[in-house]
């Protein structure tokens, strides 16, 4: 008996349930899966991701326990409970709130009892616990906290270092293999199984990494990468050097109906931004640090005109837009001679940065068409070794620093768990108490 989370399905916003029934079982046990969290929220549906989906199956065909997840029950628990098969009654996967410890509370002192939830970190990171808090030897099965940067202290550890980097290495090995298994002519849409199997081969080993929270990441990846080994396998390898015309929609401005129309090209499969940031660099890079310096002037006339005197503002703002200015009128006011120096000041400034935004925003649009013209040229002269390349930088490299977050994961959660304790007692009554006499 699997439940599934609530608003899944467009005909019922509650949580169902599916039974799988079996004819002429040799057991009597039943197998209760509580995937009610398991769940991507959608703007109006939850949705299951690929991970939800093999955990679930895992769980069904392993037939095992999982705690918070699932659980095998006997005939006897069903009879112990007048048979009733409410999930709840056998297993749970909704995570309760840890309770207020009151001496905690009065002394700021946290319990061996409250750290308990993290004995996984303390039993792989054996040093971690000492560096960060100090037994109390007079209140037993109480800590006090250590004045010190927790983040810091954790990533600095010798413990925690060495398990990020086995992690990287462990990841560098799939990104060889991932190469080797998608960037092949011979690749089709199947090989996603026996990479989901090497997954869970290659990271079996961290217990502290959750692994379908891996194969998640990669199968984030996995809907661009199979859309193009589809097309590839459909077209042939030819089509990674060739374009095609890049269609938009918008609403027309006299019809207001959506319509289609061409702007540029792009990529068949290897986008030219890739080819851009691979390839011309030099001017990418100056396209970009122009934006942002146009960006930044922007920001500068933007935060003057705030800044402004609302009766200066109505002089010169746009007459159907009292919140923004008419640089227009700038000149013709400023010539008035009505204004106050400070105002004609903010006046020249904000003209000052608007010409100079222009100036930028002109460079930019001069080195993008270039750059279009450049890439598009590229594109179809792309040998096979740099056709390579770019399909290692579209599909592997996004997938293995995604993977690698995963494991970084496991210390920024903890952190944040174990800095919530602390905040949660950060305030002790004790102390309150003195500050109020």
């Amino acid at each position: 008996i699997i439940g599934f989370p609530s608003q899944l399905f467009f005909s019922t916003p509650i949580p169902v349930i599916v039974m799988i029934l079996s004819k002429n079982r040799q057991s009597d046990d039943i197998l209760f899966v509580d995937a009610s969290q398991s769940y991507r929220k959608g703007k109006k549906q939850n949705v299951l991701t690929e991970s939800d989906v093999q955990r679930i199956f895992d769980t069904v065909i392993a037939r095992e326990e999982v705690p918070d997840y699932a659980h095998l029950a006997t005939m006897e628990e069903i009879e112990a409970n007048d048979y009733n098969l409410n999930i709840p009654r056998y297993v749970s996967a909704k995570k309760q709130d840890a309770p207020y410890d009151l001496f905690s509370v009065m002394t700021g002192k946290v319990s061996d009892e409250e750290l308990d939830a993290f004995n996984s970190i303390w039993n792989r990171f054996p040093l971690l616990r000492e560096k960060l808090l100090e037994k109390d030897n007079i209140h037993t099965g109480y800590n006090d906290f250590k004045e010190v940067d927790s983040n810091n202290v954790v990533f600095s550890d010798e413990d925690v270092q060495d398990f990020l980097n086995k992690f990287h290495e462990s990841t560098d090995n799939f990104s060889k293999f991932l190469t080797q298994t998608l960037i092949n002519h011979d690749v089709t849409p199947d090989v996603y199984h026996g990479i989901v199997e090497r997954i869970f081969e290659t990271y079996k080993e961290y217990s502290l990494v959750d692994t379908y929270n891996v194969l998640q990441a990669f199968a984030d990846s996995w809907s661009t990468i199979e859309s193009d080994i589809i097309r590839i396998e459909s077209e042939g390898w030819n089509i990674c050097t060739e374009t095609e015309p890049n269609k938009v929609t918008k609403k027309d401005s006299k019809t207001k109906k959506i319509v289609e129309e061409q702007k540029g090209v792009k990529g068949k499969i290897i986008p030219l931004n890739l080819v851009k940031t691979v390839f011309f660099a030099d001017d990418f890079d100056e396209m970009s640090h122009l934006t942002a310096e146009a960006d930044s002037k922007a920001s500068e006339y933007a935060e003057i005109w705030e800044n402004m005197d609302e009766d200066a503002k109505d002089i010169v703002c746009k007459d159907n837009d009292e919140s923004a200015f008419d640089v227009k009128k700038f000149k013709s006011t400023i010539k008035s001679g009505t204004l106050d120096v400070g105002v004609v000041e903010n006046l020249k400034a904000i003209q000052d940065a608007v010409t100079k935004e222009k100036a930028l925003r002109k460079k930019v649009k001069t080195i993008a068409t270039e750059l279009d013209d450049k890439a598009e040229k590229k594109i179809v002269l792309l040998n096979s070794d740099e056709v390579n390349n770019l399909l290692e930088k579209k599909w592997v490299i996004p997938t293995v620093e995604a993977i690698n977050i995963v494991g970084e994961n496991v210390l920024t959660d903890f952190l944040s768990k174990f800095n919530a304790i602390k905040q949660k007692y950060s305030n002790p009554l004790s102390e309150l108490l003195d500050k109020i006499k």
